[in-house]
C-alpha cells in the first residue's frame, strides 16, 4: 500500500513559472515526500507522488492556487 504512483501535471503558461509558485510547488512536494520533479518538453511540470500522499499534495497545491491535473492529460 502506498506504492502506487500518481502523476500530477502542472501546465506552465508560456513555459514560465513565477518564483513564488515554484517555491510553493517545491515546498508542497517536499512535504508530500516527493523525490523528483520533472519538466516536460511541452511546458509542463510532472510530479510523481505516492498514492498515500496524493490528497496531501493536492490540498497544498490547491491552497497555494496552483492549477494541476491528476493522472490526466488535457
Amino acid at each position: 500500500m502506498g506504492k502506487q504512483k500518481h502523476i500530477i501535471k502542472i501546465n506552465l503558461s508560456g513555459g514560465i513559472v513565477s518564483t513564488g509558485d515554484l517555491l510553493s510547488i517545491v515546498k508542497a512536494s517536499e512535504s508530500a515526500q516527493v523525490k523528483e520533479i520533472r519538466m516536460g518538453t511541452r511546458q509542463q511540470m510532472y510530479i510523481p507522488v505516492a498514492d498515500v500522499k496524493l490528497s496531501d499534495l493536492s490540498a497544498m497545491l490547491s491552497e497555494a492556487g496552483i492549477n494541476f491535473e491528476i493522472d490526466f492529460d488535457d
